[in-house]
């Protein structure tokens, strides 16, 4: 029994402020930003080459709304940042602003393993996918008047029919059914709750189905691992009642869904799978997994974590 676990799970349940949940070490600089937003759009457009996502709902954007900004400036028209609690600040979202237009005028490569390891998607080609984009929109957005206008609204929390919104906490009408193009999360869904008779996790899906157009897409980067363990799928070993101890009452944590539960639940609320780009990892053998885990495909034990695309039926 991981004992660091147990009590990781115990203390949410004592009268503690929700502060201790802020931070989530991710999206603080414009080139983590930079990555992730141009990692999803190249292997989006790899498979879908005439898509152009002109409103984007990011689910979980972290500590900046630097992938909307990142969204924003190379041509989308509209981003809606979703969250559970208040991560993201004005300070750091204005110094990524100006990283992410430094970035993106000199056509920057994107950062690949040698700066950010653990980062998924991996992509073939880290070069800047110019041919992504329109160029003469790419140039507009990229304008020193069109900058400021961003930075207008970062400093004055953008309205609810601004170009860039961000609300805490989300809820299903926090967006406008068949509005959006494209909802993207990055290592956010594996934190949503699936172990009740009320399912986070499906809930949010079906929310996100809502949201988009007929057509429209999904990108989603889960990561089914589990830190403080020596292997990536150590948490499957817990039984269900050991499990719902370890969660608690946090307000995000990771869920034990696997890859094919994931491909399942996106099917249910609506959506084609058009890619899953899986990173393979040995990790506990069936052998070694608690009870719920025996019917599995043998896939879903070598499946660390997965990049899902789908689109809206």
């Amino acid at each position: 029994m991981n004992t660091r676990l147990l009590l990781g799970g115990v203390k949410s349940y004592l009268p503690i402020q929700i502060r201790s949940y802020k931070g989530t070490g991710g999206s603080t600089t414009g080139e983590y930003c930079y990555s992730v937003w141009l990692r999803h759009l190249s292997i989006i457009k790899h498979h879908l080459p005439d898509f152009h996502p002109g409103v984007v709902v990011e689910l979980g954007p972290g500590d900046s709304v630097g992938l909307g900004l990142a969204a924003l400036l190379t041509g989308s028209d509209r981003y809606v940042g979703l969250d559970v609690v208040e991560h993201a600040s004005s300070e750091i979202n204005l110094r990524v602003l100006d990283e992410l237009v430094d970035l993106l005028r000199s056509h920057a490569p994107i950062p690949d393993s040698s700066m950010f390891p653990e980062l998924l998607p991996a992509l073939e080609n880290y070069a800047f996918p110019l041919k992504a984009f329109d160029e003469a929109s790419l140039h507009d957005h990229l304008r020193d008047d069109y900058v400021d206008k961003l930075r207008s609204v970062l400093q004055n929390q953008g309205s609810a029919d601004s170009i860039l919104q961000y609300e805490c906490p989300w809820q299903s009408s926090s967006v406008v059914p068949g509005s959006v193009d494209l909802v993207i999360t990055q290592v956010a869904l594996q934190d949503m709750d699936h172990e009740k008779k009320y399912s986070v996790l499906r809930e949010s899906l079906r929310a996100m189905a809502s949201w988009l157009k007929p057509g429209g897409v999904m990108s989603h980067q889960v990561d089914f691992s589990c830190p403080g363990g020596k292997t990536w799928n150590h948490h499957w070993a817990f039984s269900d009642l050991a499990w719902k101890i370890i969660r608690g009452r946090r307000p995000y944590y990771v869920n034990r869904i696997t890859q094919s539960q994931y491909e399942s639940l996106l099917d249910e609320v609506g959506m084609d799978l058009i890619a899953v780009e899986s990173e393979a990892a040995e990790g506990l053998r069936r052998s070694e997994t608690a009870l719920r885990f025996g019917d599995l495909p043998a896939s879903d034990f070598k499946s660390r974590a997965a990049l899902f695309i789908a689109v809206k039926r």
